[in-house]
């Protein structure tokens, strides 16, 4: 369960690091569509 865990937070986390500097509202939109995913 542990590395489910981190496995999610590694696919939020790591969009926004790439993404966010170059368009920190598109990393925002990335992160709130994969933590929508995630849920259902």
């Amino acid at each position: 369960m542990a590395s489910v865990v981190i496995a999610a937070a590694g696919n939020l986390l790591l969009p926004i690091y790439y993404s966010g500097y170059l368009n920190p509202a598109k990393a925002v939109f990335i992160a709130y569509k994969r933590s929508l995913s995630v849920r259902h």
